[in-house]
């Protein structure tokens, strides 16, 4: 996690595909076709990078904070220019609540004025209902006692203290900012705490040390015809570049 991030690592772990880490991605491509022979590569916050030309593109925009109503870094968190999201292929609007109207989808369609080639889709954030450690063991989130402590270390908690206070939990949430790389004084203040919970992404830094910590999984759920609409896509685009 310390050579590659955190992200990187839980995707590499869980889906036990190669995976490459790269400022400059068409080094990082290059070799992951020389010494991985894989034929199809995935990249992750890559919109941007111009050097790569991809077969398909994803353009992902937070409900609630769209990609119109922003401007780009550092004044807003835009990595590019609001007229690039042109050259994206579908665009999925992300964290939207799980009973969003089909009105209100429309409403945010035309917000985002796509275009003719472009399609929409929504998805929401879904949390299984246990939660897990290390070796594997599962407790329901529902029992987990007032005296758990949230640690998080991503950008917007918000959707999971959400889901938390919904099911009417006790917790002290000790908030990180993202990706963030814990200091010996502030584990040695988690390992006093009675019980850890956190997220997956926050657990492949702290599980080597800390004793009694588990991570809730969390699931991006696509609304209405979402999945369908990106399956059908990507299969057009790889059917392409099949031998």
């Amino acid at each position: 996690v310390d050579e590659v991030g955190d992200e990187i690592y839980l995707t590499a772990m869980e889906t036990q595909v190669p995976a490459a880490v790269s400022e400059k991605r068409t080094e990082g491509a290059k070799r992951l076709i020389a010494e991985a022979k894989v034929d199809t590569i995935v990249l992750d916050d890559a919109f941007q990078h111009r050097k790569v030309k991809a077969g398909m593109y994803v353009l992902l925009t937070a409900y609630g904070d769209l990609y119109t109503d922003d401007v780009i870094l550092p004044a807003g968190n835009l990595r590019d220019t609001k007229n690039q999201a042109g050259r994206a292929d579908i665009i999925v609007v992300t964290k939207c609540p799980a009973g969003l109207s089909t009105s209100e989808m429309k409403v945010i369609v035309g917000r985002l004025h796509p275009q003719p080639h472009q399609q929409v889709c929504f998805a929401t954030i879904d949390y299984d209902d246990f939660i897990y450690n290390r070796e594997g063991k599962r407790m329901p989130l529902v029992d987990i006692s007032a005296n758990t402590s949230l640690v998080t270390g991503i950008a917007t908690p918000e959707p999971l203290l959400q889901h938390l206070d919904g099911l009417g939990l006790h917790y002290d949430h000790l908030s990180f900012p993202d990706h963030h790389n814990f200091t010996v004084a502030e584990i040695k203040k988690l390992q006093q705490k009675e019980f850890v919970l956190t997220t997956e992404k926050d657990f492949v830094r702290l599980e080597s040390q800390l004793e009694e910590v588990y991570y809730l999984p969390i699931k991006i759920k696509m609304l209405v015809e979402g999945k369908e609409v990106l399956t059908t896509k990507l299969m057009s685009v790889l059917s392409r570049y099949s031998l």
